[in-house]
């Protein structure tokens, strides 16, 4: 027998299906694969074990992150992300980076 979804988590599927076809056409054309990593890298990287707070948020878009020495050049990488992400709202930030 079939999974059975309610329509919200079905919709969320279908959504996070869509942008993955989406993004990997992105990183085809634009051979940014590397750069999409390293963004997720560093969203990552703020996990703190001695304090078990930070890790993977979708922070990464804010001006204070964007702004740390060690994130030089992600701009370009959520420049590219941007308009994929702006059609598919239902998906959070932290989900689809």
């Amino acid at each position: 027998m079939g999974e059975v979804l309610p329509d919200c988590e079905r919709g969320i599927r279908k959504a996070i299906d869509k942008a993955k076809k989406k993004l990997k056409g992105l990183s085809a054309e634009k051979n940014c694969a590397p750069i999409m990593l390293r963004l997720i890298w560093h969203s990552a990287s703020t996990y703190d074990m001695s304090t078990k707070i930070g890790g993977l948020f979708g922070t990464m878009r804010h001006k204070l992150e964007k702004g740390h020495t060690a994130n030089n050049g992600l701009e370009i990488t959520i420049r590219l992300l941007e308009p994929i992400k702006e059609q598919f709202p239902i998906i959070s930030y932290v989900d689809f980076y």
